[in-house]
This record gives structure tokens, C-alpha cells and sequence, in this order.
């Protein structure tokens, strides 16, 4: 028996106008209220998903900024990560080398910060997310230590390559994870939605059969993988979709309200 629905935010509950279809919110108010939990597991910040709980309607725990943030009922911080300083201090040293081909932004529990503002900035807003703040060098930059994590927006094949010398340098110290196709995510080693996800299950006393999550990305794939029940979003990653026990429609056409309605949880 579905106990809990964990849901992705970019790609899987909005839709490609950032937004939850009348149709999705009002399958997922009903399941709320045959007594089944709602909660949000994303790549983002809290601030992302002040405006969708609010919407939902639920006060639940949420996992955020890749599982490196976990808010309890009350938004009250129930765990953190951080990236070592030396792999925070060495990227960001890298990056600034090749500033022609990435623009990247980092990821603190204040805030998000950058070097110089760019076209990134407003992606960001218009996925929710909190404005970046300048800081106008490296060093200033660097005293916003320690970072959760560094986001980096550039072509997919310099992405790729910076993916493999990031491994080359690191190893296993951190984890590379691409969470869009032109977006690439450093982030603390063995830390993903999926831990995230279950620490508030064993929180909640629910076991990971009791649980249905949701999601579209290469970030999703350890989250997707270790819940009892996967769906991967019809426009959702290879990987993604490869995770999942099964790929319900896009996040344009009610995906989640199709699945909802596939595997009985909706009548």
C-alpha cells in the first residue's frame, strides 16, 4: 500500500511553464486526502518550492539541493551537507580557467552566489530559484565556504569533458551529476535525492515499498532506484526512464495523474 508520493519539482510535477496543471493539483489534493502523504524531493533550494507547497497545501518534510538539505514539517533544518572546502576551493579555481565556456553558480545554506552575473542568472529565476548574487571575484566568492554545491550551465561536450577531469582530479571525494542536459552539479560523494529520500522515510516509519516517487533526470536515477515504486516522466533522461518500473506521460500531458491512475492509487 502507497503510503507516500515523492515528487521532483522541473520536468515532473511543473509543467514547461513551471507550473502545477489544474488536473495534477487536483489528483494529488484527493490522494492527500484518502490519507496518502505529499512531499517534494528536488535538485533545488527550499526557496524553489515555497510557492508549490503553498499550492499543495502541505506542511511535510522535503528534500532539497539534492539531498545535501532536509526540511522538516516546520521548514526547520533536520540535515545538511557540504562539499570539502579543498574540492569547492580547486573547482572554482578550474572553472575560473575555462570562464569562456561555463557559467557556474554555488550553492550555500544562505544563498546562491556567483563571481559576475550572467545569462544563468535568469534561468535560474525562472526556474524559482533564488537570485545569485555577485560576488565580483574568486575571493569573494570563496567566503561564502562551505558550499553544498557548484552548478555549472555550458555546451553538453565541454560539460562532458569537464565531467571527466573533474573524476581524473577528484575521484570519489565528490559526486558529478548532470541534472538537465546543459547543466552540470558537483555535490558532496555518495549524496543524492535518493539518500535524501531515505532518511525521511526512516524518519516517517514508512518502508521504501510503501513508497512512490517521481522524477525525469539523471539526478533522479539513485531516488527513482531505491523507491518501491519508479516512474520516470515521458520526456524524462534515458537514464531516468531506465531506473523506472514505469514511464507515465510528460509532465505536459498530467504524467503524474496517468501513473496515479495506472497503479490503482487514483480510482
Amino acid at each position: 500500500m502507497i503510503k507516500l508520493i515523492a515528487l521532483d519539482l522541473d520536468g515532473t510535477l511543473l509543467n514547461s511553464d513551471h507550473q502545477i496543471s489544474p488536473n495534477t493539483l487536483q489528483a494529488l489534493k484527493k490522494v492527500m486526502a484518502d490519507g496518502i502523504q505529499v512531499m517534494i524531493a528536488t535538485g533545488k533550494t527550499p526557496f524553489s518550492a515555497v510557492e508549490v507547497k503553498k499550492e499543495l497545501g502541505i506542511k511535510t518534510w522535503g528534500v532539497y539541493t539534492q539531498g545535501l538539505t532536509i526540511l522538516d514539517p516546520n521548514d526547520e533544518i533536520a540535515y545538511k551537507n557540504d562539499l570539502p572546502d579543498n574540492i569547492s576551493i580547486k573547482s572554482v579555481e578550474l572553472l575560473e580557467e575555462k570562464a569562456e565556456a561555463f557559467d557556474f553558480v554555488i550553492y550555500n545554506i544562505d544563498g546562491l552566489f556567483s563571481i559576475r552575473p550572467s545569462s544563468f542568472d535568469t534561468f535560474l529565476t525562472d526556474h524559482h530559484e533564488p537570485h545569485p548574487i555577485a560576488k565580483g571575484s574568486a575571493d569573494g566568492l570563496l567566503g561564502h565556504l562551505p558550499f553544498q554545491k557548484i552548478l555549472i550551465q555550458g555546451n553538453r561536450s565541454d560539460l562532458d569533458q569537464l565531467k571527466s577531469d573533474l573524476i581524473e582530479q577528484f575521484g570519489d571525494q565528490a559526486h558529478f551529476v548532470f541534472s538537465l542536459e546543459t547543466v552540470l552539479e558537483i555535490v558532496p560523494a555518495l549524496s543524492s535525492k535518493g539518500d535524501g529520500v531515505d532518511r525521511v522515510l526512516k524518519k516517517l516509519g514508512i518502508q521504501s515499498d510503501e513508497l512512490i516517487a517521481f522524477g525525469d533526470g539523471d539526478n533522479d536515477i539513485e531516488f527513482l532506484t531505491n523507491a518501491g515504486t519508479a516512474v520516470a516522466m515521458g520526456n524524462g533522461t534515458k537514464g531516468a526512464k531506465s531506473a523506472a518500473d514505469y514511464v507515465t506521460l510528460s509532465n505536459d500531458q498530467d504524467g503524474i495523474v496517468h501513473a496515479l491512475y495506472h497503479f490503482g492509487i487514483l480510482k
